[in-house]
């Protein structure tokens, strides 16, 4: 199984808007951050050129760059 960080799925408009979401129920939230996930069941591993295939075809959307990953993550 090949696990690929995608692109960020939140737009900064939507990140403005669950934080301002999140004040007003009076919830203490320091920062929120979402990301697709690709998930690839495998028979068999892939070669440099196929990884880098399927990562050129998983590349899509904004391009933002994702962040590190910190703190807790569900």
């Amino acid at each position: 199984m090949l696990i690929l960080r995608g692109t960020p799925a939140l737009s900064d408009f939507r990140l403005q808007k669950l934080s301002s979401d999140f004040k007003a129920a009076g919830l203490s939230v320091a920062s929120v951050y979402a990301e697709f996930l690709h998930v690839v069941d495998l028979s068999e591993g892939l070669s440099d050129a196929e990884t880098e295939t399927l990562k050129k075809v998983l590349h899509y959307g904004p391009a933002r760059e994702p962040k590190a990953l910190e703190g807790e993550l569900l």
